[in-house]
């Protein structure tokens, strides 16, 4: 199970910094102002910052963090669909996402393994009593 964790971490950093890196340098060129940003594609990226936050809040508390970066890309998807009628092509944005299925398995996971240690302690508990 840490071994599932820890690939979810690492693929989260990568995610991450190539989200970071690709916003900085698309807003790096010469003569960018916020203005120049259409109002559809401010909503695409509030999307895309669900699924940043969801990567950055899945290190602390796996499920969570891993829930609102799905969320994130289902936004992504919805908005981008009711704006153009399409879908977004290429699998892009699933791969950046993929590291939120692996914490929402590893805590699924956790959260079943800790109910089955309370319940042990608990027959522990009645059994001493």
């Amino acid at each position: 199970m840490r071994a599932l964790k820890i690939t979810a971490r690492i693929m989260s950093a990568l995610a991450v910094a190539w989200i970071l890196i690709v916003f900085f340098a698309g807003g790096m060129r010469e003569g960018f102002t916020l203005q120049d940003i259409p109002p559809y594609e401010i909503l695409l990226f509030l999307a895309f910052a669900m699924i940043l936050l969801g990567h950055l809040l899945a290190w602390k508390w796996e499920l969570f963090g891993g829930l609102l970066a799905v969320s994130g890309l289902i936004t992504f998807y919805l908005i981008y669909l009711l704006l153009t009628g399409l879908l977004p092509g290429g699998a892009l944005y699933i791969i950046l996402t993929s590291p939120a299925i692996l914490f929402i398995i590893y805590g699924f996971l956790d959260m079943r393994h800790r109910m089955h240690i309370q319940a042990l302690k608990e027959d522990l508990d009645s059994e001493w009593q």
